[in-house]
């Protein structure tokens, strides 16, 4: 059998009377593509807005998280570099806390070694 005909079996031997899923459909090589719904899109996002709470987690429950970013060279410029070492950095300090971590910010001031131009 070619990909496609696998693929194509396989669709075949699914169930689409689930609100989920409004398509499927097979592409060469033999993927197997599924359309999501709207409705059910719907549903998702309004939970998701209701519930304030997507995404969250507590596998960093317990645990401390350091997170070191920016370190920019007091004696020299500002660059872009560093502004977006600094989003980064507080971004994934927003994360490890929404996932439970007893996060730390430092913001270092690097006065030593080869600095960024």
């Amino acid at each position: 059998m070619t990909p496609i005909q696998i693929a194509n079996n396989i669709k075949d031997h699914l169930d689409v009377s689930v609100t989920l899923i409004e398509e499927i459909t097979v592409t060469p090589p033999g993927f197997i593509n599924f359309k999501i719904a709207p409705t059910y899109y719907y549903q998702i996002l309004s939970e998701i807005l209701t519930n304030n709470q997507f995404g969250r987690g507590l596998s960093g429950k317990g645990k401390k998280a350091n997170v070191e970013f920016v370190s920019a060279n007091p004696t020299g410029p500002l660059t872009v570099g560093h502004g977006r070492n600094a989003v980064l950095g507080d971004t994934v300090s927003n994360i490890l806390e929404w996932h439970g971590y007893d996060v730390t910010r430092e913001y270092y001031f690097n006065d030593a070694g080869r600095q960024m131009r």
